[in-house]
């Protein structure tokens, strides 16, 4: 089960992780009152379960509450990957100098990160064209991914210089959320250096697991087909 941009941002912020401010909103006055509060150029984004939502018109970066409240009437409604938007996320806009891609989810065997040092929405031409920049590696279960491995897998990936420490790190302090939160999915894009030089989560998603949804008291209300309270699946 997929949490969208909103839930999955509030458990990222939640441990202390680089995510801008930002909050939900179902109509296009909330949208501009949020754009008021957060000030400054805000990015308007579909808040549907699903990627690339930039190439089809579901993100738009507007300043202002008027501008942002017509960012998201334009948005409200519109079909992204087969799914109806009824609701924008409204989200402090970051200055981004470089974008990065990570993720993690589950091989054969193991967990799995994929780094590269291209990210954004092209992400998946470069998989296709240039796949040696893309860096794959299993993560022994039992002790996890440390910040030093971190580190080696975006040296390969092609990351040079003061830059590899503090990107080490949060993917370490990342891969902890993923697993804390009974995650299957966790992607970052892009994962943006900033111009002031800080790290930010820009774009996210992550799919859970609907079994370990009982030990996620603010997930309990998430809807889930066939199941019961807690995301437990119901037996005759």
């Amino acid at each position: 089960m997929r949490l969208l941009e909103d839930r999955a941002k509030q458990w990222l912020r939640a441990r202390d992780l680089p995510v801008p401010q930002g909050r939900a909103a179902g109509t296009a006055q909330e949208a501009g009152a949020a754009a008021r509060t957060l000030g400054g150029r805000v990015a308007v984004k579909a808040l549907v379960a699903a990627g690339r939502r930039g190439k089809a018109g579901g993100v738009q970066l507007v300043e202002g509450e008027s501008a942002a409240q017509a960012a998201a009437r334009a948005i409200l409604g519109m079909e992204v990957a087969g799914q109806r938007t009824e609701r924008v996320y409204v989200e402090s806009a970051v200055a981004i100098e470089a974008e990065f891609y990570l993720s993690f989810g589950f091989g054969r065997l193991a967990p799995r990160v994929v780094v590269s040092r291209h990210g954004g929405i092209d992400i998946e031409t470069v998989a296709r064209t240039g796949p040696a920049g893309i860096v794959t590696a299993d993560i022994d279960p039992l002790r996890g991914l440390t910040a030093w491995q971190a580190a080696g897998l975006w040296d390969r990936a092609g990351v040079e210089g003061r830059l590899l420490p503090p990107l080490a790190a949060l993917t370490a302090r990342l891969y902890d959320a993923f697993r804390a939160a009974d995650a299957l999915m966790l992607e970052v894009n892009p994962l943006a250096l900033t111009r002031d030089g800080s790290l930010s989560i820009v774009g996210t998603m992550m799919e859970i697991d609907a079994n370990a949804l009982f030990r996620h008291p603010a997930w309990q209300d998430l809807d889930l087909e066939d199941a019961g309270p807690g995301g437990r699946p119901l037996n005759e």
